[in-house]
């Protein structure tokens, strides 16, 4: 997916405002999308799927919990 910083902006205005957090980020490096949901890091290749993983954050499967 490429991506820019307006794009970005708005995904995450959107993805704070529905899931009312404030950690949520794109990773230039990794080229994945991440937030902090549930009291853990959840890292999702689209923004779709991220909204889900933050919905069920104790059973998504990535980054695996140690």
């Amino acid at each position: 997916m490429d991506v820019n910083d307006a794009e970005i902006y708005q995904v995450q205005a959107a993805l704070r405002k529905r899931h009312g957090t404030p950690w949520i980020w794109y990773g230039w490096r990794t080229r994945s999308w991440w937030a902090l949901a549930g009291g853990r890091l959840v890292e999702a290749v689209s923004p779709g799927e991220l909204g889900r993983a933050m919905r069920a954050p104790a059973a998504w499967p990535w980054p695996p919990v140690r």
